[in-house]
């Protein structure tokens, strides 16, 4: 779903005077109060969310990793990060996760220059040490762009964020139907392509 009119779309509307640690974002389209939470996100994707005593990524509030970790384990010489993020110089594993994690769960970010908070979520999957919630990243996201940057068009996932708002009963003819993707699998050939 797209929301194809954008009269009163949802991330101008946002409300963010609840504190982050309550989770739940609030919006008004079309008279209807629209709520976010990481549980209707979860109920989107047809996700189970793992018990949230044993979460241990997204850290609480969004907080980063020590980024001096994530980058020595994103290098195999960390000579090669110079204060900005090159994919191609990343270990051969974590090339191939960027594709994938940029397409999929940080489509704000920039593949081939990923910013810190991209290459956390490379580390994350790759080090086995973190229960990673997809919903509760995913709240972040949404909840990051309204505090960061709000003016921006980049809004993250507007498709789910538009079929949420229509489930929420917002009504009128600005939903058209898209498509699902159908993914190719990543292999060789795309670790060679997203090289920088």
């Amino acid at each position: 779903m797209i929301d194809l009119y954008g009269d009163a779309p949802f991330g101008r509307c946002l409300h963010i005077d609840v504190p982050v640690n309550e989770l739940r974002i609030e919006s008004t389209l079309d008279n209807v109060r629209v709520v976010l939470t990481p549980d209707v996100i979860a109920k989107y994707l047809g996700y189970t969310r793992p018990p949230l005593s044993t979460v241990n990524y997204p850290l609480p509030g969004g907080a980063y990793i020590d980024p001096a970790i994530v980058n020595n384990a994103l290098y195999l010489d960390i000579r090669l990060y110079d204060g900005h993020h090159k994919s191609g110089a990343f270990r051969e594993e974590y090339r191939l996760l960027n594709k994938a994690i940029h397409v999929n769960l940080f489509p704000r970010g920039s593949e081939h220059q990923p910013r810190q908070r991209g290459v956390e979520l490379l580390y994350v999957f790759a080090s086995g040490e973190y229960v990673f919630d997809a919903a509760l990243w995913i709240f972040y996201q949404v909840h990051n762009f309204q505090v960061e940057s709000q003016n921006s068009a980049r809004m993250p996932f507007p498709c789910m964020i538009s079929k949420i708002c229509k489930s929420q009963k917002v009504r009128g003819p600005r939903f058209a139907f898209l498509e699902p993707l159908k993914p190719d699998p990543l292999d060789t050939s795309s670790v060679t392509k997203s090289k920088s």
